[in-house]
């Protein structure tokens, strides 16, 4: 039996390029407001991290029909709405009677882990950004299981925590540094999910000396591992 490789190498080039287009050149976004400060800082200063494989993007391709599946389904008034507050950016899958609601494909475990645990810290941040450029107090994150379109409502409401974490992230910009890792939530600590697993291992005085090089705009060679291959790549730090 001979296997043809060529569609499988077409998807493959198809999510990479997506993937570079979706991008954002140093921006913080709403989406990346639950990110631990340090890689907020790195992405600041236009760090690449590890590179992502293609099996890893095409599971993140499911779970974005998912998402626009249950959009099309409910029909709101407004779907991917550009917002902006305080000068970060993001898109609210969803806007009903004026509030906003963020959906979140998952996977059937993680979705009865979310029965029981609710939403993210992460999640909860970027639906309460979309709600304060709305200038609402209420917002809902939807948790959808990706095998079976189960879905999760949970309604929450604005507090100062976006507030509380722009200002913390603007503060370090003005500081020009980078910090010391520390995980918001858990699963940051993974080195398997850490997009930056290298810089995570580092004190500040490294970190202050890799932040020269970056400074500098000097072409290095970086050891860089993800989750599922490991390489070496020429990155401009």
């Amino acid at each position: 039996m001979k296997v043809n490789p060529t569609i499988t190498q077409l998807i493959d080039k198809a999510v990479l390029a997506a993937r570079e287009e979706r991008e954002p050149s140093g921006r913080l976004s709403a989406g990346k407001l639950g990110y631990p400060l340090q890689w907020q800082m790195l992405h600041y200063f236009k760090v690449q991290g590890a590179p992502i494989d293609e099996y890893t993007l095409r599971k993140f391709q499911r779970g974005k029909d998912v998402e626009d599946r249950i959009v099309e389904w409910v029909q709101p008034e407004e779907k991917q709405k550009l917002l902006w507050y305080r000068d970060i950016i993001g898109f609210a899958d969803m806007v009903i009677g004026g509030v906003p609601y963020e959906v979140k494909s998952v996977t059937n475990m993680a979705f009865k882990y979310k029965q029981k645990e609710g939403v993210s810290l992460s999640h909860k941040l970027q639906a309460m950004h979309y709600a304060k450029a709305l200038g609402v107090d209420t917002f809902y994150v939807v948790y959808v299981a990706s095998d079976d379109y189960r879905t999760l409502c949970f309604e929450e409401k604005v507090t100062d925590e976006v507030d509380a974490v722009i200002d913390r992230y603007e503060a370090q910009v003005k500081l020009g540094t980078i910090p010391a890792f520390e995980a918001i939530e858990k699963w940051q600590s993974n080195p398997e999910y850490n997009s930056y697993a290298e810089w995570m291992k580092l004190d500040e005085k490294q970190i202050a000396e890799r932040l020269d090089v970056i400074k500098s705009g000097t072409v290095v060679e970086t050891p860089i591992k993800s989750p599922i291959i490991e390489t070496k790549k020429i990155i401009k730090l």
